[in-house]
């Protein structure tokens, strides 16, 4: 797999934002749903983090549509990570060992799984990046390429993180979906893997 150096500026932008709904994610599960194994909590925080940025900017883009409304949702959701933290009574972030750990398999774990994406197409490309990029523009509800005029009911959640998260430098929708597709394989790849691990230890896992 090759990267081409222009893209780099966006693609570090996008995995920042995703290491930043990860650790929203993180405290949700640690502090709001009382999760006590670091590991597990690190785990679902991956998809934890950006479901619940994804429900709050769909409410919100209903009046701000467009990256006005992604920018509200960051605010809202970081500021409800920041309550969460600092309400509680006991000590939020895992131990470095424990997040060292984590990273190690996490990382190597979402390059194998980008680079696997690499061989595959995007299918029905124009639905997908389409109903992305009228996101990202301002439309909303958001309509289906193919039926301009009609709301699409179904079917936009992954494209609003698409269109919302991946930014306007650097990367193309079409590599955002790339990464917004590994990083969902690898979080249920470590959520499953990290289940088994607490409940039958390493050789289960």
């Amino acid at each position: 797999m090759t990267v081409d150096p222009s893209v780099v500026p966006g693609l570090l932008f996008l995995l920042a934002e995703l290491a930043a709904l990860a650790g929203v994610g993180y405290v949700i599960v640690r502090v709001g749903l009382r999760e006590t194994d670091h590991r597990v909590a690190l785990a679902q925080g991956l998809i934890v983090g950006p479901a619940i940025w994804g429900v709050v900017v769909n409410l919100v883009v209903h009046a701000l549509p467009g990256m006005p409304g992604a920018i509200a949702g960051w605010i809202v959701v970081l500021a409800l990570a920041a309550v969460l933290v600092w309400r509680s009574p006991k000590r939020v972030p895992p131990r470095l060992r424990v997040a060292s750990m984590f990273a190690l398999v996490a990382v190597p774990l979402f390059f194998i799984g980008l680079a696997s994406r690499q061989t595959l197409g995007i299918a029905d490309d124009y639905m997908h990046l389409g109903l992305a990029a009228s996101i990202r523009a301002g439309i909303f509800p958001p309509e289906f390429p193919w039926n301009p005029g009609t709301p699409a009911q179904y079917h936009y959640g992954p494209h609003m993180l698409n269109g919302l998260l991946t930014p306007q430098f650097g990367l193309e929708l079409a590599f955002g979906h790339e990464l917004l597709c590994a990083y969902a394989w690898i979080s249920l790849v470590l959520v499953v893997g990290t289940a088994l691990l607490r409940r039958g230890g390493w050789l289960s896992a």
